[in-house]
């Protein structure tokens, strides 16, 4: 039988052809020479170079050379999958694990489709890494190389082509296809369970949709032809994102993309790698060139990285400082995406608001980051930059009654999580906030720039009861509303799909964002109460303060850190609370238990409190202050009571 174009197809070294090829572009069907059409298994080979394929019959054993130049490599077909052997010497990775991986992982792909066959040509020297292989079944065909899948243009269409044309045996069913998950190597750092199914669906969509973006860079939506690393979506989920996962060295590399792209201004760019957008220095968005290094170093301890873009972030707040001499940031805000995507388009929030007081975080953080990397002359100056634009803050956008200029959630939330509410009036700030809420009837009103810090900002200001409204609320907007919808990621639009008006836009509406999901930070440090102590970073001092509430009667979950696993438990029984502790080597927490009656909190040997304090998430509680070191640790006492509850 022949083979494209008409000449012979050798197969083994021999003169006799053991299969037939029908030319399908690329991607042909081969089956045994002389059989039917729907005989024996189907083996695929992909023409590349100098057109010969490899392939055989079940059972066949022999000798056959790749293509693409590779030298003779023994074979046998069993199951319809081609193993190939031979001495390492014969052919660099042939033998190894890694380079026998590859070749299955083809012939697994191919059956997706319904197809068989041996490895196509190109592979390269192994070994291949499993998890950065299997990437997007639809989209890859092709060899691995350097441990990497490298799609080969023309192929999908072809393979496609092939299948429309005939080419797949019989009908498409499920059985017929496998989904392969892609991400890059970020191991999995954090757990979280609770007693509400829910949440506990809510915490998997967190990281679904976590691994379903980080693929090289921090893409806003795996789905969509854009596929970006957009600058705003990474700096507010950055820490859910470290709490997650393991993404030190993953955001180490991103940083790099983002320096690179950084403009000779000192503007940052709204996406990096910059490949078709040419926005730079919008609020929210360019910051991250700030947030998302200290947020690095906070999780990881690592001032490595601190130092290697410290010059890159010097200049972004010299852009700043130029273009604003009146410590007002209302100029140079390119494209200003400001509260992207707030609910039902509602986005009121004054973008010179916003804005500001983004510059105002970014120069607390620098402070911290001079002072850290051993600049303290470089910290004094971000500590008094910091205080002007506070100053200039409250005097443009603060009354005297604590209300924000526009008096949207967001407005609140950005003035007390960046600290620019007069000390004074910082509570009052503080039950506006929660006023609004009340307005919204009891619904969350932010986007993407300032939902990540709505309950961190509420349990801290005596409000943990609203905390738990707005996670608890079931209606649309809220997150889970996306989970009752049957979400299994975290949405691009709080209105993605409703049941009152279906789908959103279909020219933007995404079913896998992480941004909206930055409310996992939230999840391990307030509701589990993993935390650090103020000032530090590394995990090697702790704060251990959990924050029950709502009609959660548990929870418990861990943190992977650089210092070891650090795994928090909680129960509510009757009036009763109990917070359970473990703790690796090296280490010392301050663990602080809420409660009604703090003093009588005691540890499992009936110890007392070190001291009771007051507890910020209710303004009537106290807690119970322990010092404790690594190891597990139980306290108990009475729970803490609903009075002071803003319902």
């Amino acid at each position: 039988m022949g083979g494209p174009g008409g000449e012979a197809l050798a197969v083994g070294g021999g003169t006799e052809p053991v299969v037939g090829l029908e030319a399908a572009g690329e991607a042909a069907l081969v089956r045994p020479a002389d059989g039917p059409a729907d005989a024996g298994d189907r083996l695929v080979g992909v023409q590349e170079q100098d057109g010969r394929v490899l392939g055989a019959e079940l059972g066949q054993v022999g000798h056959g050379r790749q293509p693409g130049g590779g030298l003779e490599q023994p074979y046998q077909v069993t199951r319809g999958e081609v193993q190939l052997g031979g001495q390492a010497s014969q052919r660099p990775g042939a033998g190894d694990v890694g380079f026998e991986q590859a070749h299955r992982l083809h012939d697994r792909r191919m059956r997706q489709r319904g197809l068989a066959g041996p490895c196509p040509a190109g592979l390269r020297d192994g070994p291949a890494e499993l998890a950065e292989q299997e990437h997007q079944a639809a989209d890859d065909v092709g060899p691995v190389q350097r441990g990497r899948a490298v799609p080969q243009r023309g192929q999908r269409a072809e393979v496609s082509k092939a299948i429309a044309d005939g080419g797949f045996p019989g009908d498409i069913s499920q059985a017929d296809i496998t989904a392969r998950v892609v991400h890059s190597d970020i191991a999995a750092a954090g757990e979280f369970e609770s007693g509400k199914p829910w949440l506990n669906r809510l915490f998997a969509n967190i990281d679904w949709g976590q691994r379903g973006n980080f693929i090289s860079v921090p893409t806003d939506c795996p789905q969509r032809d854009e596929r970006l690393g957009w600058l705003g979506d990474a700096q507010v989920f950055a820490r859910t994102a470290c709490y997650n996962r393991d993404v030190a060295a993953f955001f180490g590399k991103w940083l790099d993309d983002v320096a690179d792209a950084q403009l000779g201004s000192g503007a940052f760019t709204d996406i990096a790698p910059v490949l078709n957008l040419r926005g730079a220095g919008a609020p929210a968005w360019a910051d991250a060139g700030v947030i998302v290094p200290w947020t690095v170093w906070k999780m990881y301890g690592d001032t490595g990285i601190l130092h290697r873009y410290f010059t890159a972030m010097t200049r972004w707040m010299d852009f700043l400082e130029r273009a604003n001499p009146d410590y007002l940031r209302t100029r140079e805000l390119g494209n200003s995406y400001n509260d992207w995507l707030a609910p039902g388009g509602n986005d009121d929030t004054p973008h010179e608001l916003l804005a500001t007081a983004y510059w105002a975080y970014d120069a607390a953080l620098m402070a911290d980051i001079a002072e850290a990397t051993g600049r303290p002359d470089d910290a004094a100056g971000y500590r008094t930059l910091w205080a002007k634009i506070r100053s200039a803050f409250a005097d443009a956008f603060v009354g005297s009654d604590g209300h924000i200029a526009s008096r949207t959630q967001t407005a609140y939330v950005l003035g007390l999580h960046m600290n620019l509410v007069p000390e004074e009036v910082r509570q009052c700030a503080a039950d506006h906030l929660v006023e609004a809420i009340r307005r919204a009837d009891w619904h969350l009103t932010t986007g993407f720039a300032g939902v990540g810090y709505l309950l961190p900002v509420l349990s801290g200001t005596g409000h943990v009861d609203v905390a738990y409204r707005l996670l608890e609320q079931e209606s649309m907007p809220s997150w889970r509303y996306m989970v009752e919808a049957g979400a299994t990621t975290i949405w691009e639009r709080w209105d993605g799909w409703t049941s009152q008006h279906g789908f959103q836009s279909p020219w933007m509406n995404s079913f896998n964002h992480y941004s909206l999901g930055s409310v996992g930070e939230w999840l391990y440090r307030f509701l589990l109460g993993i935390d650090q102590a103020p000032g530090t970073a590394g995990f090697g001092q702790l704060l251990l303060r959990p924050h029950p509430g709502g009609s959660l009667s548990w929870a418990r979950g861990s943190y992977r850190s650089v210092r070891g696993p650090v795994s928090t438990g909680w129960r509510r029984a009757g009036d009763r609370f109990t917070f359970r502790v473990e703790l690796p080597p090296n280490v010392t927490a301050s663990v602080r238990i809420p409660s009604g009656q703090a003093a009588e909190v005691r540890d499992a040997r009936g110890n007392p409190p070190a001291s009771v304090a007051s507890f910020p998430g209710a303004p009537d509680a106290q807690e119970a202050v322990f010092r404790v070191g690594s190891g597990v640790h139980e306290f108990s006492g009475p729970a803490m009571t609903d009075s002071g509850s803003s319902r």
